[in-house]
Order: C-alpha cells, then sequence, then structure tokens
C-alpha cells in the first residue's frame, strides 16, 4: 500500500516540477532585467547605462569625404550632412545578444541621440542599415578596416531609408522591426546602421550628435530601445 501511495505521489509531483524547471529556463535566458509595457517585453541598450552598467556594446565613428582615411572614432560627437565641401556620415552598432531567444517579434525599436549642435542648416537624417562589417576604430570614408576598401566609398549601406525621424528635439528615430530581428536572432546579420544625410548635395550644414567617446554626459549617448514578444 506505501508502495502505491509513493508511485501516486510522484505521478503527481513530477509535472509540477517539470513546469517549474521549464519556466526557469524560459525566464534566465534574459541574462539581464528586462522591462513591460502594455505587454511587449522592453530591453534598452546604452553603454554604461542599459542594460547593465557593464554594458559597453555599442560603439561608432564619423566618416568624412574631405578625409577619406582618417579614422574619427575617438570624436566625441558624431557629424551628419554636407558642409564647406565634406560629407559626413556616421556609423553605429549595437550588441544586442542579451536577447537570447529562438525567436522573437519586434513590435517597435527606437534609436534615441543626444544633440550636439549644428553648422549651417540642419540637414534631413535617415538611418540605413550596413550591410558588410567594419571595425569602429579603423573605418574612414575609403575604408572598412585597415587593409578593406569599402565596396563603395562611403559605406555599404541599403539605398533605402531602414529608419525615420519621430522627434528631432530630442532625436528619436524609428527604425525597421525586421532589420532589428535579424540583429537578435543572427548576430553575423548585425553589421548595424548608418546616418546621413538625405540629401548629399545640399552642402548647407551638418548636425553633431553625442558619440559613445563622449565622457560628461553618459545619458546622452546612443541608446537603443527594443519593444517585443516572444514567438513560441
Amino acid at each position: 500500500m506505501k508502495l502505491y501511495f509513493w508511485m501516486f505521489l510522484l505521478f503527481i509531483l513530477l509535472p509540477i516540477v517539470s513546469c517549474n524547471d521549464t519556466t526557469t529556463t524560459e525566464v534566465t535566458t534574459q541574462t539581464v532585467a528586462v522591462t513591460t509595457v502594455n505587454d511587449l517585453l522592453v530591453m534598452t541598450f546604452q553603454n554604461d547605462i542599459h542594460p547593465l552598467s557593464s554594458y559597453n556594446g555599442s560603439y561608432d565613428t564619423t566618416i568624412d569625404s574631405s578625409s577619406p582615411d582618417s579614422n574619427l572614432s575617438s570624436n566625441s560627437v558624431l557629424q551628419v550632412g554636407s558642409y564647406s565641401g565634406a560629407v559626413y556620415r556616421s556609423f553605429l552598432r549595437f550588441d544586442v545578444s542579451e536577447i537570447i531567444l529562438d525567436d522573437v517579434e519586434v513590435v517597435k525599436a527606437y534609436l534615441t541621440l543626444g544633440g550636439a549642435g549644428t553648422i549651417g542648416t540642419a540637414p534631413d537624417v535617415g538611418v540605413y542599415k550596413v550591410t558588410s562589417s567594419w571595425g569602429a576604430t579603423q573605418t574612414t570614408w575609403n575604408n572598412s578596416y585597415s587593409s578593406t576598401t569599402w565596396t563603395s566609398a562611403g559605406g555599404d549601406i541599403s539605398e533605402s531609408p531602414a529608419g525615420s525621424k519621430t522627434n528631432l528635439a530630442g532625436v528619436t528615430f524609428s527604425l525597421d522591426t525586421d532589420m532589428v530581428r535579424d540583429w537578435i536572432l543572427d548576430s553575423n546579420e548585425n553589421h548595424g546602421i548608418v546616418l546621413k544625410s538625405l540629401d548629399e548635395t545640399t552642402n548647407e550644414g551638418y548636425i553633431a550628435f553625442v558619440s559613445n567617446d563622449d565622457t560628461f554626459v553618459e545619458r546622452l549617448r546612443p541608446k537603443l530601445t527594443v519593444y517585443y514578444r516572444l514567438v513560441y
């Protein structure tokens, strides 16, 4: 009789233990804090702040057509536009590997930048997908790496914008959700983005944003916010 009792108890408890284990596994795949907004999971990426103070997975650089072999990754600002015969573009990449999932639906994603000022007339800025890898401390107008040239000078990028401006005062861009989803599911697809003027022929001015190398106001550094839900 005792044997049957313990077999019965094991039969009842086993599914409960298995269920708890599964839940724990799903939670621990998120290695950092995740918030929720209207039933969506939200994760933010910003060097030295989000998702943890130890995060340092974002890097950037400006390239300058008038100094095509100069690397400007140590600058405290990111320049975008055209002025005095020079065209400025700025490259950004965020490591989003903290979101570890088999599948995910990205509902919305935003890039937020801190404005550092303008020279001349601020241009209309677009966000474009970068289609090949690059090294921030080596990238120039001509090269993606020290010994590797871009397929096209100025960077290998998509023809159409992958992001639109939603608030220039706060400087927030809405990003293409499929692009961000690809970054999450396969880091090899993550070559980041480039900010460039929608019309680089105007030669009227450029806008400067705070870069990751700014040491004075960390909260103004580039920030990526991703709203997503799990796909089962």
